[in-house]
């Protein structure tokens, strides 16, 4: 039961990173397309083109920390998933470690979806299916570390 917990948060933190790392890509590029192609001419034109600069950068910053929290609760869950439990230190730290990144996963993406990035980047348009995998990531990582976590001690 614990195995397939871990395998399933790695699969859905494996997506989230994928996907999160597309829309990095995607607004890289669609940003550089944006990118005015002349120098600007008087101060107006200038601080446009800064804020466009800085609303990208905090952006892509906070999808790029994004991804680095699934990509880390994914590589923990296949980690604990292949590692055998007679290792109890390493089972337990990793099990720990799991849950944390499960936490610090689920308030990051609240925070960041829901509250910043629509005064950034205004409305996400988030449909139930977008918001139910986000939560499936953060979910199973607390579910698999916890019973991982108990189940060693």
């Amino acid at each position: 039961m614990i195995f397939i917990l871990l395998i399933a948060s790695t699969v859905a933190n494996g997506i989230l990173f994928t996907f999160a790392g597309g829309a990095v890509v995607l607004g890289l590029v669609f940003s550089l397309i944006g990118w005015p192609s002349s120098k600007p001419k008087d101060s107006g034109q200038l601080k446009k083109l800064y804020t466009f600069i800085l609303l990208v950068c905090a952006t892509l910053t906070m999808l790029v920390m994004f991804m680095a929290l699934t990509f880390w609760s994914a590589r923990i869950s296949g980690t604990l998933a292949f590692t055998s439990p007679a290792e109890v230190e390493l089972y337990i730290s990793q099990a720990k470690k799991l849950v944390l990144f499960g936490a610090v996963q689920g308030v990051f993406s609240l925070l960041v979806f829901r509250y910043i990035m629509p005064l950034i980047a205004g409305e996400l348009e988030l449909s139930k299916k977008h918001i139910w995998m986000i939560a499936s990531g953060v979910l199973l990582s607390l579910a698999s570390g916890g019973a991982a976590w108990l189940s060693s001690v």
